[in-house]
């Protein structure tokens, strides 16, 4: 059945979005990096303090996230709806169970998501070794910044091994870029146009933000994925209650899929 899947595979949606975040990649990079910079880095400026997840100061990392679930949704997310619209879905009920043939989308979806978003992120922070030093972040040289517990989780190993934090930000990311492409492929089971499946994880994230305006937590900690997706974000995180988001995400996944088990079985 893996074979299939990979058969499935669509490299022009795959190419779609890996060439719309490296435009804004790209862009980050032009906006953030000057020759001033690069000739006189009197605020002791490095990759970790310059790069796409980490930028305070340039408009290019605010769309970059925001768009984050349709781009990572934009390889994988619609295989299912696309296969139960065109009925070859009912050859695959042929051969194997309902779960097992979800439990393929959805895996592809993710893996999908999360290659795409992983590999824009981590060409974004590898191509700033090759334009800025490779200088370990300090608190008192790079206070322009303010980056402290309050916005940055696990901040400590920011400051002590900011590399490890750079790649455990980027894998983060990309794990719940493939939980939104996971959340479009099962949404193809309830909604019924193609269109509306593939913006559904956008639209999720939309919502998280005039909720996130509206109806504040305390300490104004935001549970919005595009702020809490970012190494370093503008408003107040928590750890405890980004994973909580991730957990919720996931059983919506999960309990979709087991009404979908259901549908398909008929």
């Amino acid at each position: 059945m893996g074979s299939y899947f990979l058969k499935r595979i669509n490299l022009n949606t795959v190419c779609l979005a890996l060439l719309v975040g490296i435009i804004i990649s790209l862009l980050q990079i032009f906006e953030t990096v000057s020759l001033k910079l690069l000739m006189d880095n009197q605020f002791y400026d490095s990759p970790y303090t310059k790069w796409l997840s980490i930028d305070p100061f340039n408009f290019s990392p605010v769309i970059f996230f925001i768009l984050l679930p349709l781009i990572g949704s934009i390889p994988g997310g619609n295989l299912l709806k696309e296969d139960i619209d065109s009925g070859f879905i009912r050859h695959l009920r042929i051969h194997y169970k309902p779960l097992k043939i979800l439990k393929g989308y959805v895996t592809t979806a993710f893996i999908l998501g999360f290659l795409v978003i992983f590999s824009i992120l981590i060409t974004n922070f590898l191509l700033y070794f090759l334009l800025l030093p490779n200088i370990i972040p300090n608190m008192m040289l790079n206070n322009n910044l303010l980056i402290n517990n309050q916005n940055t989780m696990l901040v400590s190993i920011y400051y002590s091994h900011p590399f490890c934090h750079g790649l455990l930000s980027i894998v983060f990311c990309s794990c719940f870029a493939g939980l939104f492409a996971a959340f479009v492929s099962v949404n193809g089971l309830i909604i019924n146009n193609k269109f509306t499946v593939l913006i559904s994880s956008l639209l999720l994230e939309v919502c998280l933000l005039m909720a996130n305006t509206f109806i504040q937590l305390p300490n104004k900690m935001s549970y919005v994925p595009s702020d809490f997706l970012k190494e370093s974000a503008n408003e107040n995180l928590s750890l405890v209650l980004s994973l909580t988001i991730t957990v919720l995400l996931s059983l919506y996944v999960l309990t979709v899929m087991t009404y979908g088990r259901k549908k398909l079985a008929w």
